[in-house]
């Protein structure tokens, strides 16, 4: 490359400009400073994976009735449909799911919609079965556990979590909280055979009357010159001492019968098969989650800030436990980010300082928050948000984009201790190696590529890696090639200041001394090794072969993962579909007891080690999860 060509190209026209290569930077660490402040944070990433399912209710059908009644009708009905890759179905006592994998680069909302259509086709549903729920499944997470334990009876303990749920949505930073193990309150109404008969009533006589008082009935439009009027018949009952005193007959005395005087009618639970316990009592837990814009740090703070107003709701006997707090591992990413930044800003700036120059060590350095803030900018073109993936994906990409700068920078410098000008020795160096750079940063992101074409959900969890590593190596690259040598060609000659100046002698000194090293020690063995190369070669496999053997002889351990201590120990128990609620909480049981029996011992020998435990029967699957003191 001659000199002549240093005034051709864009390379040489960012280096002698002086105005490009500043706005360029200032638009790439303002414009990323400000989307940071503005793009959605959450804990993990949230996405509709390419299943479509289908949810289907029939009160009291046997397993055997679910499946020849509703699912084979379903899956012989959506068997005609193209685009489906596999079919799953759960069937239990009352209810079915059927999960309808999607094949790859198929519409998933368009076969949602001809998987719905293709379901309300089906005539041949029994007439007691619901309508059937079609939906796209979602991937969401929830923030926050929060277990409500204590003595209350079931109905007390379900009213007061409602109440905390209303008193945490209340909070701007809190818009969704679900409860889990608090089942759905009913009326329960037992009727005998033989009162029915003794008053000449029917089954279907009884249900009408509570179903007619059960619903808001409308009544019509009034149509008025101002508008229509709707009316409704507000005569809907809510508790069961409304209920028992329904009337069902009336005989010529004016003596009413009515539904308590021939059947009990009591408040109940729904019959469902969830249950929450906290360290062997009954609980109810109430997940808190992240919606729209807001961060996981700020659900997390209200929480926290509302705690005593939570706990003055509380009765004497009962208590507020925080179970997982999702929102302190965010933190901690986020805090492991920031300080390994720090941490490699420091580091490069030091040792570019004491072995080149500071000032270029400076402007190096700024390649570290230029190429994160600008890759910030354009994240959201990608649907990426900030979270623990694309956290951990920046902290892949610390350790390689600074090191298109110190490449660039180098060799610029190279040619500083070479005689040429600094605006010559800019366009030259940043030239010399801009194809070896690319060709590198290319190399990164061809390896990170596969990310992107991973299939189902897992693709659509780990793209945010290539995303985020492949937008910072861009950033990285024209940083390095077009802003970095425009910065180098306009600095001055030396410094103004005192301490500049002994920044630089103190550079000199290290120069100095590593030149000498290098001409009395290291050129020395070099020349050695090369004049004899098989010792050179014998000595090099020697020293592999002694390197090698010594993981290979079991000295050093090996582990595709390596094992970390975690914060709790989890069991995970599937049950047959026919098992009963009895014989699930007789499981849960078993399986607290021998959690006793390992954990007692080591509390004996060593002190506390067990810091809650909790127990969740969903269905027919049972999880108990022990969650350990930190430390």
């Amino acid at each position: 490359m001659n000199l002549e060509a240093l005034k051709k190209g864009p390379i040489a026209w960012m280096a002698r400009h002086g105005i490009a290569p500043n706005l360029l930077m200032l638009a790439l660490l303002i414009g990323g400073l400000l989307t940071s402040l503005t793009i959605k944070k959450e804990l993990l990433p949230e996405f509709t994976e390419d299943v479509v399912s289908v949810r289907v209710v029939y009160p009291g059908a046997t397993p055997s009735e679910m499946e020849q009644g509703v699912v084979l009708p379903i899956e012989n009905e959506l068997s005609e449909l193209s685009g489906i890759d596999g079919v799953t179905a759960n069937i239990q006592e009352g209810y079915a799911s059927i999960y309808l994998e999607i094949e790859a680069g198929e519409n998933v909302q368009q076969m949602y919609q001809d998987v719905l259509q293709s379901v309300n086709r089906i005539s041949t549903f029994p007439v007691q079965m619901e309508q059937p729920i079609v939906s796209v499944v979602a991937r969401t997470h929830n923030l926050m556990d929060i277990a409500l334990h204590g003595s209350l009876d079931p109905f007390a303990m379900k009213r007061l979590a409602e109440k905390i749920k209303e008193k945490l949505l209340t909070s701007p930073s809190i818009t969704q909280v679900d409860l889990k193990g608090a089942p759905a309150e009913e009326i329960h109404v037992e009727l005998d055979s033989q009162t029915l008969e003794k008053h000449q009533l029917s089954l279907n006589q009884v249900a009408q009357v509570i179903s007619a008082n059960a619903i808001e009935q409308g009544a019509g439009t009034v149509k008025t010159q101002s508008g229509d009027i709707l009316v409704t018949l507000n005569d809907r009952q809510y508790w069961a001492d409304d209920f028992a005193a329904l009337p069902l007959l009336t005989d010529e005395n004016g003596v009413v019968l009515t539904l308590g005087d021939v059947a009990s009618v009591k408040e109940g639970f729904e019959d469902s098969p969830n249950i929450v316990t906290l360290n062997g009592g009954q609980s109810v837990s109430i997940a808190v989650y992240r919606a729209g814009d807001q961060t996981p740090p700020a659900v997390a703070d209200s929480i926290y800030a509302m705690w005593d107003e939570l706990e003055a709701m509380l009765p004497p006997e009962m208590s507020l436990t925080v179970i997982n707090d999702r929102a302190q591992y965010y933190n901690d990413r986020l805090g492991l980010l920031i300080k390994n930044a720090v941490i490699g800003l420091l580091l490069v700036f030091i040792l570019l300082g004491v072995f080149l120059e500071y000032r270029l060590a400076f402007w190096v350095t700024m390649g570290i928050p230029t190429s994160f803030l600008g890759a910030m900018l354009f994240l959201p073109a990608f649907d990426v948000s900030i979270n623990m993936i694309s956290m951990f994906a920046f902290i892949i990409s610390l350790g390689i984009v600074v090191d298109d700068a110190i490449i660039a920078g180098e060799n610029i410098y190279e040619n500083l201790d070479k005689g040429m000008s600094r605006i010559d020795a800019a366009i030259f160096g940043a030239k010399e190696v801009s194809v070896p750079l690319t060709y590198a940063i290319l190399t990164n992101i061809v390896a990170f590529m596969p990310l992107f074409f991973l299939p189902g959900g897992m693709g659509k969890a780990m793209m945010v890696i290539p995303a985020v590593v492949v937008t910072c190596f861009a950033i990285s690259w024209v940083e390095a090639l077009f802003i970095l040598p425009a910065h180098i060609s306009h600095l001055k000659k030396k410094p103004d200041s005192k301490l500049g100046s002994k920044l630089d002698a103190i550079q000199l000194k290290v120069d100095t001394w590593l030149r000498r090293t290098i001409h009395n020690r290291y050129r020395p063995v070099l020349d050695k090794s090369l004049a004899n190369p098989g010792i050179t070669l014998s000595l090099a496999i020697a020293f592999s072969m002694v390197i090698f053997a010594f993981p290979i002889s079991g000295r050093m351990g090996f582990s595709f993962f390596p094992v970390l201590e975690g914060e709790s120990a989890v069991l995970e128990m599937e049950m047959p579909q026919n098992a009963s609620l009895p014989q699930m909480i007789r499981a849960r049981d078993q399986a607290e007891q021998a959690l006793k029996t390992i954990i007692t011992p080591i509390e004996n020998e060593h002190g506390p080690f067990l810091l809650s435990t909790t127990s969740e029967i969903s269905s027919t699957s049972l999880e108990v999860s022990a969650k350990l003191i930190p430390g």
